[in-house]
């Protein structure tokens, strides 16, 4: 009859936990607790409960009654190696890993689970993706195996793939906000703030005290400018000293607001000190008390964070492919290519807000946005894809400069209005419109065929001042040359080698705008820049912090503001260690 009685109870504690009751399970399963003989699976259960709910001690207290009962129960095993992982105390995880594996003998989806764990943490990624494969195939509801293959997804920035594949285990466990959160840092990463912010609130229904839903829906409000909304929430954990890679970066990025942002590096140290952080989170936490650092004039403190931050993730920057890709532009964008290249037959005159990344481009943007007549579109891919798809059209084979040669006035003509379709569809109202994707400097070639009465805007600051921001921000994983200071220098070289090409060759017309011309002669600038793109003057560009629009850049904060100095000659503060940087931007491989 107990028995039974415990069956019962456990079948219903099931139902409750894919309902997301976790809490109501619990106190389910606590009935059961004492009965004799005691049941191992009462405490598995109430276990993976309280790991949804975040309630991480009584988690592990749980699992190892568990184990304490039953020596051989493999997923307990599993799901504190999860736990200790969850929290970045990797050390403490292999152990109920490998126990797990030794235990099953890879009989169960869990102990592959596990394999593919240990493998991720030791950059075995391929190894880590047939583990994972093997666990979902056994198992196809195992939540661990989802979130496992979709961390490989968002550690090479395929955040899409990653999203597809946690919507999966979504599809098994609707609250479950171990996967609700990853979504919406997945989606926060792709620039969908809003829907982002969604999820984390669908977390916090789920579970009100969960730390990572609580960092996350902050994080999007300090993106917001919203950083006293950010601070009240999470001053509860902060106070009840909740560890959390997450919680340290959004304290840092909202700290000024109460100025205690002592206080926020102290609790970042304590994290660095108590946690075993993976190389993603310390990355970002090292990113973001720089930042605090730098704001608070403590200078070599700050750049030793930012070059931890920037050496926690090694990366190849390949400076000979670089080299040669630029060379091939030249090349096949000669003189004599130019005038022979077909035009297309449009009218449209849209235009490219260009330059290395951190020279202010999203200021320019941001000041043109604020003219009644302008569609600021933002980075846009648009164009590198649609050249992409021409010369996979074209033959992949073929030299680069023979692609150029072989396009056809159909050709230039589809291609153009592929791009200007996609443009005007964002605003059918606007007569001008401009696409700000920086790296688009390396198809200024195309841009003159493509769109003849384009205009062209080409921002430029200090290089020193460009590449230290450049090192400063903390990029995805595709901006390779941006991890070391000697990689940026050359990128610059590059960058201005081309560019210098460009000019002797290009017949369209390039406005130069410089950042230290703006700063100090805002009104004379934005005068000579709107006349440029053919507009009338309008005093709101020079109020363009009042326009209420999304920027999803690096500068997102700054344009929000009335124009600052403070970021004119900043190189001046990091002067002793800039020397890699010199040497770079003088010689590049």
């Amino acid at each position: 009859m107990q028995a039974h009685k415990i069956a019962n109870g456990k079948q219903k504690a099931h139902q409750l936990i894919k309902k997301g009751k976790f809490n109501e399970a619990i106190l389910l399963l606590n009935k059961f607790k004492n009965t004799k003989p005691v049941d191992a699976e009462i405490f598995l259960i109430s276990g993976s409960c309280h790991i949804n709910l975040s309630n991480w001690d009584k988690a592990i207290a749980a699992l190892k009654q568990c184990i304490q009962l039953e020596s051989g129960a493999a997923q307990a095993y599993y799901l504190l190696g999860s736990i200790y992982s969850e929290i970045g105390e990797h050390s403490k995880a292999f152990p109920f890993y490998e126990a797990t594996i030794k235990i099953s003998n890879y009989s169960i989806a869990e102990a592959h689970a596990a394999k593919g764990r240990i493998n991720l943490a030791q950059g075995l990624v391929d190894d880590a993706k047939k583990e994972f494969d093997i666990a979902i195939n056994k198992q196809p509801h195992l939540i661990d195996a989802y979130l496992g293959y979709a961390a490989i997804c968002q550690q090479s920035s395929q955040y899409q793939d990653a999203i597809n594949t946690l919507k999966k285990a979504l599809s098994y466990e609707p609250k479950n906000p171990r996967i609700l959160c990853p979504i919406a840092t997945c989606l926060a990463n792709l620039l969908q703030k809003d829907e982002a912010m969604t999820y984390y609130k669908r977390a916090l229904r789920a579970n009100p005290q969960n730390a990572e839903a609580t960092a996350g829906l902050a994080m999007m409000l300090n993106f917001k400018g919203k950083y006293k909304e950010a601070a009240k929430l999470i001053s509860p954990l902060i106070s009840k000293n909740i560890l959390r890679s997450s919680l340290g970066v959004a304290y840092a990025q909202c700290c000024h607001i109460n100025k205690d942002c002592d206080k926020a590096v102290a609790y970042a140290e304590t994290l660095f000190e108590e946690l075993s952080l993976s190389k993603v989170a310390e990355k970002n936490l090292h990113f973001a008390v720089a930042k605090v650092l730098d704001r608070s004039n403590d200078y070599d403190n700050a750049f030793q964070h930012y070059k931890k931050a920037n050496d926690s993730i090694k990366q190849m920057y390949d400076s000979v492919t670089h080299t040669q890709r630029i060379n091939s532009t030249i090349e096949a964008f000669s003189v004599d290519a130019m005038l022979s290249l077909p035009r297309a037959n449009n009218n449209d005159s849209p235009i490219f807000i260009v330059g290395m990344p951190r020279s202010g481009t999203s200021l320019t943007e941001q000041i043109l946005a604020a003219h009644p007549s302008v569609y600021a579109a933002g980075e846009l891919d648009d164009l590198s894809l649609i050249i992409s798809r021409q010369h996979k059209a074209s033959g992949s084979n073929k030299a680069f400069s023979d692609q150029i040669k072989s396009l056809s006035s159909t050709d230039i003509n589809n291609m153009a209005q592929q791009y200007l379709n996609n443009l005007n569809e964002l605003s059918k109202s606007a007569t001008h419109h401009t696409d700000k994707m920086p790296h688009n400097f390396f198809l200024l070639g195309y841009i003159q065929v493509l769109f003849p009465n384009a205009r062209i805007i080409h921002c430029r600051r200090n290089p020193l001042d460009t590449c230290l921001s450049i090192y400063f921000q903390n990029f995805n994983e595709q901006h390779t040359y941006a991890k070391s200071l000697f990689d940026i220098g050359t990128h610059y070289f590059h960058y201005e080698r081309l560019m210098k090409h460009w000019d002797s060759i290009l017949t369209m017309p390039i406005f130069e705008i410089n950042y230290e011309d703006l700063i100090s002669s805002q009104e004379e600038t934005t005068r000579a820049l709107l006349e440029f793109c053919g507009l009338p003057w309008d005093e709101k560009c020079l109020e363009f912090h009042n326009v209420k629009r999304t920027v999803d850049t690096a500068s997102h904060d700054q344009v929000r503001q009335k124009l600052y100095s403070k970021s004119v000659a900043r190189w001046k503060h990091y002067d002793k260690h800039l020397d890699d940087l010199k040497e770079g931007l003088e010689r590049a491989y």
